[in-house]
C-alpha cells in the first residue's frame, strides 16, 4: 500500500516528467518531418536535374542524326565514301550501337553493323520523311545486354528524299553517365516509363520485363504528385 508520501513523490515525478516527455515526442516528430522534407527536396532537385540532362542528351542525339543526314557525304549515297565517315562518328560519340544508311527504296547503302532484321524500318522511314525526324520507343534484345532506341532522319537533296540515316542509341550511357547519383548507401536511379516498366537498368534482364508499379513508393509518387 502506497503511503501518502509515496503518492506525493509519484505525483511530483509525473508532473515533472510528463511535460518533458511531451516536448521530447513533439521535437522528434518535428525533426523527422524536417529531415523528410529535406530529403524530398533533395530528390526533387536531383530528379529535375537528371530529367533536364536526359532531355538535353536526347536532343543532342537527334541533332547528331540531323547533322549527319545533312552532310554532302550522305547525299552522295556512295558507300565507299559514307562508310569511313560513319565509323568515325560511331567512334567519336561512343553512344551509337549501329548507324545505317538506306536508299529511298529502303535498301541498305552501308552500315557500321548488321542491322536487326526484325526492325520495321520502312514504317520508321516513312514517319521520318513526314516528320523530318523519328524517335522510336525503347526496345531490348537479351543478346545486346542493354536497351536501345532508334533515331531516323531523312537525307534530302532539295525537296527530294534520297534516303534515310538510321542510328541505334544504346542506353548504357544513360545509366552510367546521366543516372549516376548519390542516394545514400543503397539508393539507385533507374529510367522507367509511366507504367513503371524498366527502360534502362544496370541489370539488363529486368529491362521491359519487370516494373516497380506494385511498390507503395511508386503509387505515392504518381498518386500525389
Amino acid at each position: 500500500i502506497l503511503t501518502l508520501k509515496s503518492k506525493l513523490v509519484f505525483l511530483f515525478l509525473f508532473l515533472a516528467l510528463a511535460p518533458l516527455a511531451i516536448i521530447g515526442v513533439f521535437s522528434i516528430n518535428i525533426t523527422e518531418e524536417l529531415i523528410e522534407n529535406l530529403v524530398l527536396r533533395q530528390l526533387d532537385n536531383v530528379a529535375a536535374d537528371k530529367a533536364a540532362i536526359l532531355e538535353r542528351w536526347i536532343e543532342e542525339r537527334k541533332e547528331d542524326l540531323q547533322v549527319i543526314a545533312g552532310t554532302s557525304i550522305l547525299r552522295s549515297m556512295d558507300p565507299d565514301v559514307i562508310a569511313p565517315y560513319l565509323d568515325l562518328i560511331q567512334t567519336h560519340y561512343g553512344v551509337y550501337k549501329n548507324i545505317t544508311v538506306y536508299s529511298a527504296a529502303c535498301e541498305i547503302v552501308t552500315s557500321t553493323h548488321e542491322p536487326n532484321p526484325d526492325i520495321d524500318f520502312r514504317q520508321w522511314s516513312r514517319s521520318a520523311g513526314l516528320q523530318g525526324l523519328y524517335l522510336s520507343n525503347v526496345t531490348y534484345l537479351p543478346e545486346e545486354g542493354e536497351s536501345s532506341f532508334h533515331i531516323v532522319a531523312p537525307v534530302f537533296d532539295g525537296d527530294k528524299i534520297l534516303g534515310t540515316v538510321f542510328g541505334t542509341v544504346g542506353t548504357s550511357k544513360i545509366i552510367y553517365i546521366i543516372l549516376r547519383v548519390a542516394l545514400g548507401k543503397t539508393g539507385e536511379c533507374y529510367l522507367v516509363d509511366k507504367n513503371g516498366t524498366f527502360l534502362a537498368h544496370k541489370e539488363p534482364r529486368r529491362i521491359l520485363t519487370e516494373n516497380i508499379s506494385h511498390s507503395e513508393s511508386f503509387k505515392n509518387i504518381f498518386g500525389n504528385r
